[in-house]
């Protein structure tokens, strides 16, 4: 007898517990996300973008979860399939070395019996993640004509955020990225000082992110 009354005084308690919501609430909680922000974070030595929106998150509400739109393989936002998120707060990988812009949007989504209960979808939100690490600078030729100096060099088209190249001679730079934009890939120097030239090339990003200077080309210009 114990144990009978044990197990309605539980079902009872479930049944208080599980106790649907009422329209108004269902209404407010399927408002449209507001105050959707984005920060890079690094978690276990991986990148990503954290999401948050609203004023508190709703995990307790087994019915209530959120859809996550962004921009994975265009500029389109589509729907992530197979995320659970049931609270305001999300983190979406970003892997990719070379710098990327991201874009997000939320949707709030109640399960009723029958049906969903969706909310409007949440103003888009945009940041970008810069490139991480710059491919190496490699190939760096140069050819002499008289006392100019053409050179030349290879480098990726896929870092949108390159600011451009720096030139360094005997490991000082002479030359910034301002003078040699991102789309260059050859640059001529006078000589004009007699001594031995050493040019090195080095590769750096609208952030700050350097590679290592490139291989050198030597040069002498002799006093007449």
């Amino acid at each position: 007898m114990r144990i009978l009354s044990t197990i309605v005084f539980i079902l009872l308690g479930f049944g208080l517990s599980a106790q649907k919501l009422t329209d108004e609430q269902i209404k407010k909680l399927t408002q449209k996300p507001e105050n959707l922000k984005a920060e890079i974070v690094t978690k276990d030595n991986k990148q990503f973008i954290h999401l948050t929106w609203g004023d508190e998150p709703h995990d307790d509400i087994a019915e209530l979860e959120y859809l996550i739109y962004a921009t994975v393989f265009s500029d389109v936002l589509a729907q992530q399939g197979s995320i659970d998120i049931r609270k305001n707060s999300y983190y979406h990988p970003a892997p990719s070395l070379f710098g990327r812009n991201y874009k997000f949007q939320v949707e709030a989504k109640y399960k009723k019996e029958y049906s969903y209960e969706r909310s409007p979808i949440s103003d888009t939100i945009e940041i970008y993640v810069p490139t991480r690490k710059l491919p190496a600078l490699y190939n760096l030729n140069g050819s002499r004509e008289n006392n100019d100096i053409t050179l030349s060099w290879k480098y990726s088209d896929r870092v949108d955020d390159l600011a451009g190249f720096r030139l360094y001679d005997n490991g000082e730079m002479i030359v910034s990225e301002k003078e040699i934009p991102a789309a260059s890939r050859s640059y001529t120097i006078t000589l004009k000082i007699p001594g031995k030239y050493k040019f090195q090339m080095q590769a750096i990003s609208k952030y700050g992110v350097k590679t290592e200077l490139s291989q050198s080309r030597t040069y002498t210009l002799s006093e007449e």
